[in-house]
């Protein structure tokens, strides 16, 4: 078990991650704030704890705090394909129209995509959630699909589930 020091071995622990990880997919974003802020709070500076926080932050509907950690993140690591990307999914897809920019989740998108490997399935899904934000739904169709084919198994019904959504001109939102 990790101890929030944010030292490498603890950050490099698995099981810790994947509990958390566990947390956020099943709802239960109080605990994943509870843990995340009481290890920032020990000293924990890694990178995965504080996007944890903000993704936290973001479902349970605090808009602000989230963009604060995300940007915070982004100042940090600005060349991180998954600290771009994840900021760019919460400018494509927050709930809140007053934190969505059209501009800012295509720019991030486009940048993510760039520093991300050609065969990451999220670059994709994120550039197709960033289209199909902006209204170009046709294109979203095309992106949805290249992440589709990449995307693990058990990502492949959600993958379905959000492009069908763009062919219906839906965007996405969290």
């Amino acid at each position: 078990m990790t101890t929030g020091t944010g030292s490498e071995e603890d950050s490099g622990d698995d099981e810790v991650w994947a509990a958390l990880h566990q947390m956020l997919e099943c709802g239960d974003y109080r605990r994943v704030i509870e843990t995340t802020e009481s290890w920032i709070a020990q000293g924990d500076d890694h990178c995965a704890t504080r996007m944890y926080l903000g993704m936290a932050r973001w479902r349970i509907g605090d808009y602000r705090r989230a963009r604060r950690w995300f940007l915070d993140e982004l100042r940090r690591e600005p060349d991180a394909a998954s600290v771009v990307l994840t900021v760019s999914t919460f400018y494509s897809c927050c709930d809140d129209w007053w934190y969505r920019s059209r501009r800012l989740g295509l720019y991030y998108a486009s940048k993510g995509f760039a520093l991300s490997d050609r065969g990451d399935w999220t670059a994709y899904a994120v550039m197709a959630a960033a289209l199909a934000n902006c209204g170009h739904f046709e294109a979203a169709v095309e992106w949805a699909d290249m992440a589709l084919r990449l995307a693990p198994e058990e990502e492949k019904e959600r993958r379905w589930d959000r492009r069908l959504g763009y062919t219906l001109k839906q965007p996405l939102r969290i």
